[in-house]
């Protein structure tokens, strides 16, 4: 939350790297964003201002850019 409290910033995703590889996806917004929509095109889930997946064995830095420019684009 303290990230959303920023000025500007209406998306904040958090991403945690999986122990046997791939990452965990932790998304909160304020409303603008549907959270859950942008984690829906992952697997995952949640409602509009908070979501989250989990994708193990992706490659970590590969994911998390097709995650940001998903995001760029919602």
């Amino acid at each position: 939350t303290e990230l959303r409290s920023i000025m500007g910033v209406e998306l904040s995703i958090l991403f945690h790297e999986l122990e046997n590889g791939g990452l965990r996806c932790s998304m909160r917004g304020k409303g603008r964003v549907d959270c859950s929509a942008l984690a829906g095109q992952f697997g995952g889930g949640g409602h509009l201002n908070a979501a989250g997946y989990k994708a193990p064995g992706k490659p970590y830095d590969a994911h998390r850019e097709e995650i940001l420019a998903a995001a760029r684009l919602a």
